[in-house]
């Protein structure tokens, strides 16, 4: 049954019979490249529907070492102490992006949309529509709303300041026309700005992964973050899954093309992997 399931992965017979002939696992070589295929089929749909790409680069892994968790390693020692290095001073400048390199871009990753989306479900009271803010947007919106709060005074409110506030409110209300339910804004202050720190601290999110085209305000807009965070999280599986597997498997994997050293190798034909990075 499982040669068979081989013979439809490989679409011909002849690499079937090549594989078969290195004697190893035949069932564990065929669960491990149906998680290959989960590799490339999840990074087509973060490519195609969210504009999110892996950094299978050199140069785009390159930029992800700002990052301070991406670029810090720690590993225990002998005498129970941790020792720190830095993968950017280890690195030669067009080194191949390992598997184990992109799985600590994956996790923390997942981190940061996990808690993101935590902070979403608590703080996010869907007062503007997510459809509606954008980056460029987000300041305005926040100058509006810091200026109407300035606009109050204790004691006697907006009496004397209240046609500068309808001006205020008048310019939040043609950044977001579909809003009403928060008009006047100076009776929603408190929730309309709590909810401009969570697009803030999305702001900041999106411009700490923008090596890999993250843009939350898009992903928010297309009702996507928990479709991204679970698919995040499936390249992760997937990948630990390949690699645990392939250590049993090193025939089948150099047959396939498949180096751990180099993690293009597990998402583009073998003749793209070899291609060397573009300066």
């Amino acid at each position: 049954m499982q040669h068979r399931h081989l013979r439809k992965i490989l679409d011909t017979e002849s690499d079937a019979e090549r594989f078969e002939s290195t004697g190893e696992d035949i069932d564990l070589l065929v669960d491990t490249l149906r998680e290959v295929q989960k590799l490339r089929t999840t990074r087509r749909f973060l490519q195609e529907k969210f504009r999110l790409d892996l950094p299978l680069s050199a140069a785009a892994f390159e930029r992800l070492l700002a990052i301070p968790e991406i670029d810090s390693v720690e590993i225990p020692n002998k005498m129970g102490e941790v020792d720190r290095f830095s993968r950017k001073a280890e690195r030669g400048p067009k080194a191949a992006v390992s598997t184990a390199e992109l799985n600590v871009v994956l996790q923390a990753l997942n981190r940061d949309l996990s808690r993101i989306g935590e902070r979403r479900a608590t703080e996010l009271a869907g007062l503007l529509p997510a459809a509606a803010m954008t980056a460029d947007r987000l300041q305005t919106a926040v100058t509006a709303a810091s200026t109407l709060r300035a606009l109050h005074a204790p004691g006697t409110g907006y009496l004397f300041s209240a046609w500068k506030a309808k001006g205020v409110e008048r310019q939040f209300r043609r950044l977001f026309p579909n809003a009403e339910k928060i008009h006047p804004l100076r009776n929603f202050l408190d929730p309309v700005e709590r909810e401009l720190g969570f697009y803030n601290a999305c702001l900041e999110i999106s411009q700490k992964w923008s090596p890999l085209g993250l843009d939350l305000f898009f992903i928010l807009c297309n009702d996507g973050l928990s479709p991204v965070t679970e698919n995040i999280r499936q390249l992760g599986s997937s990948l630990w899954n390949v690699v645990y597997n392939g250590q049993r498997l090193p025939a089948c994997m150099a047959l396939a093309g498949i180096r751990f050293a180099d993690v293009r190798t597990l998402f583009d034909p073998p003749e793209r992997a070899g291609e060397k990075d573009e300066p």
